[in-house]
């Protein structure tokens, strides 16, 4: 399982990267340290807006399962309520007889 496993792509093994991402940490190693954080801050805040977006989303999804099923769950009562059990004991009380 862990055979493969040795250093990976960083800062500190840059001939381990692919040419893409050795750009990438390039262009960060050579930011001003305060415009480096910065970036990282601000597409951190970026990720915590998604994922509360994302929450919201769900919470909405949510109340609105909980609400048709509580109004299929109240229609399906009313429906029994109304008679439903009676009327199927008639009818087959009444198929009884025509056999």
């Amino acid at each position: 399982f862990a055979d493969g496993l040795g250093p990976l792509c960083s800062p500190k093994n840059l001939d381990l990267c692919s040419e893409e991402k050795r750009e990438k940490i390039e262009e960060f190693m050579s930011m001003d340290p305060k415009k480096l954080d910065e970036y990282v801050l601000s597409k951190e805040e970026e990720m915590k807006k998604l994922t509360s977006d994302f929450e919201d989303f769900v919470e909405g999804l949510q109340k609105q399962y909980e609400e048709a099923d509580k109004m299929k769950n109240d229609g399906i009562q009313a429906i029994k309520e109304s008679g439903l059990g009676l009327a199927k004991a008639v009818r087959a009380s009444q198929k009884g007889k025509d056999e």
